[in-house]
């Protein structure tokens, strides 16, 4: 599970939390590997789409040759961003979701990395050398 760095009150019953996933969290024995964010609460309501944060591209010197992110749920993996590349070579930075058409309402937060060439990792140890990316969603919680 990704390591939850903020759950920040905006006012006014909007919060905005912060998840992030270090390249040694990919360890999967296969090319897909999800990793759980965060759950939001009930009554939560999305406002946009996730904001996936590439703070240092995930990296290989070995079989790997390129690796995306995408963010949903488990009925819905790319329902809050769709897949963008996150490897050697693709754009840093941070960059926004489309409008989700999904309820925010105790949904279970989920990023989902596909990588190419080669396995993420061995079931125990990644085959990655680098890398950190940060999902974020805002939300409004209805009040009681």
């Amino acid at each position: 599970m990704a390591v939850i760095v903020d759950k920040r009150s905006l006012g006014n019953h909007i919060q905005l939390w912060t998840a992030s996933i270090l390249y040694t969290e990919l360890i999967a024995a296969a090319t897909t590997q999800e990793v759980a964010c965060f759950t939001l609460p009930a009554g939560a309501t999305l406002i946009g789409g996730a904001e996936v944060d590439v703070t240092t591209l995930l990296a290989d010197a070995g079989s790997i040759t390129s690796v995306s992110v995408q963010v949903g749920s488990s009925g819905d993996a790319n329902a809050m961003f769709a897949a963008t590349g996150v490897f050697t070579g693709d754009t840093l930075g941070r960059l926004v979701g489309v409008y989700p058409a999904v309820v925010g309402d105790a949904l279970a937060v989920k990023a989902l990395f596909t990588a190419t060439g080669a396995n993420l990792g061995d079931a125990a140890v990644t085959a990655l050398d680098a890398g950190r990316v940060v999902v974020r969603q805002m939300f409004f919680v209805t009040p009681d």
